[in-house]
């Protein structure tokens, strides 16, 4: 980038504002950073937090530039603008989704730089500070807010972490970038804990519901542990309690309705246990 950017940055207050004049810049030289071929089936969205998410319009082309990420981002950190050799910027981070491109707008030759404008008449309606023009929220508040939806993603993951993003949607308003980054973030960590020699079937259970959506019916000893799946062991071997609660199915002895009193299972077996065993739900 040229001085004439580094000059607009220094202006700019806002983070916010930062970000999106270096992804007005990185969008007009896309180009220029990757190569017409690329630049015709891709696009810069977003630049938030140092993450710069990336629309494809071939999923082939999401994985040739995450093959490709690190040329990538040493291509992207060069057009950053610097300040005595310090990037006023970072991108460290690339996401891609497959997505459609918009028609980027060509930049007029008397056209004014992208500056942001304040607004005294209008306030944000969480923090009361004065709005940048276009804003509906102040960048402060956004940010809290954004990340108390992925807060609220995170904990149905936790609860049902198979769910799916049109199901999470009806329990918490988000889009479905978010969601997936959420997703992605959790299941990162959980097939981390999964793989230690030490982990629990609870934990390897969790990680591939959540990596591969599946129920507690779908699971099986070989979707989870191959090394110690039974020869021959087929079926759902894992049960849903509710609550967050798994068994395997190898541990149940009997599914019994406890509230018929009137049997000879009840008077004699299950009656005396009640409140005694840990192992009676």
């Amino acid at each position: 980038m040229k001085d004439i950017d580094c000059l607009i940055m220094a202006a700019l207050k806002t983070d916010l504002a930062k970000e999106k004049y270096v992804l007005y810049r990185l969008r007009k030289d896309w180009a220029l950073i990757v190569g017409e071929a690329a630049a015709r089936h891709s696009q810069p969205y977003r630049l938030q937090h140092a993450t710069l998410f990336i629309h494809t319009d071939n999923p082939s082309w999401s994985h040739n530039f995450l093959t490709m990420q690190g040329k990538l981002l040493a291509a992207i950190g060069k057009a950053l603008p610097r300040k005595n050799g310090r990037r006023l910027v970072s991108v460290k981070v690339l996401k891609m989704f497959h997505g459609v491109l918009e028609e980027a707008p060509e930049a007029k030759e008397n056209e004014r730089p992208f500056m942001p404008h304040l607004d005294a008449a209008r306030r944000c309606p969480c923090c009361g500070v004065p709005l940048i023009e276009g804003e509906t929220i102040c960048s402060a508040c956004r940010r809290k807010r954004a990340e108390a939806t992925r807060q609220k993603i995170h904990q149905v993951l936790k609860k049902t972490p198979w769910i799916s993003y049109e199901d999470c949607r009806h329990a918490v308003e988000c889009d479905k970038m978010t969601f997936t980054d959420v997703k992605s973030l959790l299941g990162e960590w959980a097939m981390g804990k999964a793989l230690d020699p030490q982990a629990k079937s609870v934990d390897k259970a969790f990680a591939v519901m959540l990596t591969r959506s599946l129920s507690p019916e779908q699971l099986s000893d070989e979707r989870i542990d191959a090394s110690s799946k039974k020869k021959g062991a087929v079926g759902p071997m894992y049960l849903h309690l509710g609550n967050n609660y798994i068994i395997k199915n190898s541990e149940i002895i009997g599914i019994f309705d406890i509230r018929n009193k009137r049997t000879n299972l009840y008077r004699l077996f299950l009656k005396p246990q009640l409140g005694t065993s840990k192992s009676l739900i």
